[in-house]
């Protein structure tokens, strides 16, 4: 299992059905979520706001590893995807941390 999943899982156990470790991944998954774990930092941060990992990081990455073609074009689908909901989950955190008076 990916080390993100297990974070995630740590960070937020109410969002994952009982409580418990997220649910696996088909084996072709590996190829995105490996990918986003190794990107997931390449992104603007500040002043509560979350980019997205840049392109050129993900395109870098999928040439890096051989990927060409409607394979490349894929990879960005799958891995901005997964970014996306990676994103969408941290700002409904930052909300409710706002709205219990946190930071």
């Amino acid at each position: 299992m990916a080390e993100w999943r297990r974070e995630l899982a740590l960070e937020v156990p109410d969002e994952i059905e009982g409580g418990g470790p997220p649910p696996s991944l088909p084996e072709w998954a590996s190829i995105y979520t490996e990918a986003w774990d190794a990107l997931r930092a390449d992104r603007s941060l500040g002043q509560g706001v979350i980019g997205r990992i840049y392109y050129a990081s993900m395109a870098g990455y999928a040439r890096d590893i051989g990927l060409a073609g409607e394979a490349f074009h894929r990879f960005i689908r799958f891995v901005t995807a997964l970014d996306d909901e990676y994103v969408a989950a941290a700002y409904e955190r930052m909300k409710k941390a706002q709205e219990n008076g946190q930071k």
